[in-house]
């Protein structure tokens, strides 16, 4: 998550049960003097213990968000304008960028009616996009938690960060497919 950051970054305490016993952590910030056990429970996928309790941190529900999406020709130029958004401050809640084989797959599994006209809409985008260089694309997602005018501006100010990177933009109803 962009905007609120992993995991690790959202736990204020956890217990654990290990073959020796429990092991709980609730009374100090993780980053206080000693041994930082939650990294440990966290990155051991279960071989120290498993985590049975956690306190997390919580953040309020967004009600609006807004889907910015579009295709690139290759990684490299995702990587470069998710990359350029995020270090100019532009935060999205949400950042996906999918490879070429994970578009492929994410395009099978596309819920979108293929009859009639749409199936027709759909391969004269195809053949559009293949003379146009985007024949093996990488999708990019991103959503935004709109909660203030800011968090508008920072939406619309990613779709230029796109188009300077020759992302070719999609509707935002893509990401929902």
């Amino acid at each position: 998550s962009g905007l609120y950051g992993k995991i690790e970054d959202m736990i204020l305490g956890l217990k654990a049960a290990t073959p020796n016993g429990t092991i709980e952590q609730f009374s100090f910030p993780r980053h206080a003097a000693g041994i930082d056990i939650y990294q440990l429970f966290l990155g051991s996928e279960g071989t120290l213990g498993i985590i049975t309790e956690a306190k997390m941190k919580i953040h309020p529900l967004t009600k609006n968000k807004k889907w910015v999406v579009a295709i690139f020709k290759s990684y490299e130029e995702g990587a470069e304008s998710l990359r350029n958004m995020v270090q100019s401050g532009i935060h999205p809640s949400i950042p996906r960028l999918s490879d070429v084989q994970e578009t492929k797959m994410l395009s099978l599994l596309s819920k979108e009616e293929n009859k009639g006209l749409s199936r027709i809409v759909k391969k004269l985008m195809t053949l559009y996009l293949k003379q146009n260089g985007y024949g093996n694309p990488c999708l990019l997602m991103t959503q935004f938690s709109i909660r203030n005018k800011t968090d508008e501006l920072a939406a619309k100010t990613a779709v230029e960060f796109i188009e300077a990177g020759n992302g070719f933009r999609l509707p935002s109803s893509a990401a929902a497919n």
